[in-house]
């Protein structure tokens, strides 16, 4: 009987930290839909308002193709397949090296790379992922992947 009262608990304390839920994708359906060098995408209420930047030239250099929302903390960089993605290769690679935690999760039959990062002041969290030869990284803070991260990436799948 006791076994069986541990284990229930067990089971319980397993499910509520996330294991089970961890295919759980929000409902996007009423999101906004935005579009940032040719790729499309949906974004919750509380990341929906912010800067699109896309291939302006600021002070004789070239921005790139970035959003960032006016919530902070939340950032969409899109390097095209035509493009140097040297900048990107970099900040993969730093992550990489870093004292991080790596995850690599499936969403919409796509491998995601997650780089959490809780050693630093502010911890953050980076997805990196390709859509039809554009590579997309997707930064926001904390160290979870939540259900709206999670449909937030799924919709690039669904929309390109």
């Amino acid at each position: 009987m006791i076994i069986a009262i541990v284990a229930v608990i067990a089971i319980v304390g397993v499910y509520f930290s996330g294991i089970f839920n961890n295919s759980e994708i929000s409902n996007s359906n009423d999101w906004e839909i935005k579009e940032l060098a040719g790729l499309k995408f949906k974004l919750p209420e509380k990341y929906s308002k912010g800067i699109l930047l896309s291939g302006n030239i600021i002070d004789s250099v070239k921005t790139g193709n970035s959003y960032e929302s006016n919530n902070g903390g939340f950032i969409i960089n899109v390097y095209l397949s035509d493009e140097n993605s040297t900048e990107r290769d970099n900040e993969y690679n730093s992550y990489m090296g870093a004292n991080s935690t790596i995850e690599i999760l499936n969403i919409s039959g796509q491998d995601i790379i997650v780089v959490c990062n809780d050693t630093s002041p502010q911890p953050f969290s980076v997805a990196f992922f390709e859509v039809n030869g554009d590579k997309v990284v997707l930064k926001w803070d904390g160290t979870s992947v939540d259900a709206d991260i999670k449909a937030i990436v799924a919709s690039f799948y669904e929309l390109n």
